[in-house]
């Protein structure tokens, strides 16, 4: 292995472990919001009462959502002092046409078969497109 080829594995390496790095620095931010109350987590993209399908149950029930960096969580109401649960988003595409009769429903369909697909409908049409 010459000089260059070895250079450009240890610039390849050093980026592929910053990038992980950067990725903890994500994982661990989330895990500190998902402990906040919904009204303490800073510069949101988005927040307010969306109706979420329960994962086991399968019954909607209103959820306060913050959308931060790529993650949705989800708590009881406004109010509560730490999120129910957190999905995080990246690789997620939204299926604003879901097999659903709620009116303003949308998926978050997950990059794979084996994550779990979000179920979700707003209650105005301008919550919706928010």
């Amino acid at each position: 292995m010459d000089n260059n080829e070895l250079s450009r594995w240890a610039s390849l390496l050093n980026k592929a472990t910053a990038e992980e790095s950067s990725m903890d620095n994500w994982i661990d931010a989330s895990a500190h919001n998902v402990r906040l109350p919904a009204l303490s987590i800073s510069n949101v993209d988005c927040s307010g009462y969306l109706h979420k399908m329960g994962g086991h149950y399968k019954s909607w029930k209103k959820r306060y959502c913050v959308l931060k960096d790529g993650c949705l969580f989800y708590y009881c109401d406004v109010n509560s002092r730490s999120a129910q649960g957190v999905a995080h988003l990246h690789g997620y595409t939204t299926n604003a046409n879901p097999v659903t009769n709620k009116k303003n429903a949308f998926d978050l369909v997950p990059p794979e078969s084996k994550m779990r697909t979000f179920h979700f409908y707003a209650e105005t049409k301008v919550d919706q497109e928010r």
